[in-house]
């Protein structure tokens, strides 16, 4: 669940049509294909605006989009986890108990939200504010840090810790 009186997410699709119902942004196809990182992109109509970037592994419906700075004239700075192989294992383990058979998969679903959801909208608050003043790498590197400190032990709840490398 989101926040509070928000009713749980919806399962991924048990099944996929000839017509490709069934299959979502997600793309829960069992025993077949998924996603495995996503990248959502607002590209600003203003002239010299940097993009705004969020970053996710793992399948949408149970990953964590954490925000990118796209500074000018520099490199993005990102929370580090988006490039650990570990971090991958975690959310790919994580994904496959969310497609798991009917309640048991609901309920995986239901309990990843419930961790991950709140992280990720204290992560979109925070780089609201960064962008707004247009910070600078040190404060984006400290906000990275915190928000994959801050993934990492949410996964732990969910007895998906991050493995090493």
């Amino acid at each position: 669940p989101g926040p509070a009186g928000e009713p749980p997410p919806p399962p991924p699709p048990a099944t996929v049509g000839d017509d490709w119902s069934g299959v979502t942004v997600c793309m829960h196809v069992r025993a077949y294909q998924c996603t495995t990182a996503s990248l959502v992109a607002d590209l600003q109509g203003s002239p010299g605006t940097p993009p705004r970037l969020w970053a996710s592994l793992g399948t949408p419906c149970c990953g964590v989009f954490l925000p990118v700075a796209m500074l000018p004239d520099r490199p993005a700075v990102l929370p580090p986890m988006l490039g650990d192989p570990g971090a991958w294992r975690s959310f790919a383990a994580l994904s496959r108990r969310v497609e798991g058979p009917g309640d048991r998969g609901a309920a995986a679903l239901a309990e990843a939200r419930a961790a991950l959801a709140p992280v990720e909208a204290a992560a979109w608050q925070e780089a609201d504010g960064l962008w707004a003043a247009g910070a600078g790498p040190a404060a984006w590197r400290s906000a990275a840090d915190r928000w994959d400190a801050a993934v990492r032990s949410a996964l732990a709840t969910l007895a998906a810790p991050v493995a090493s490398g």
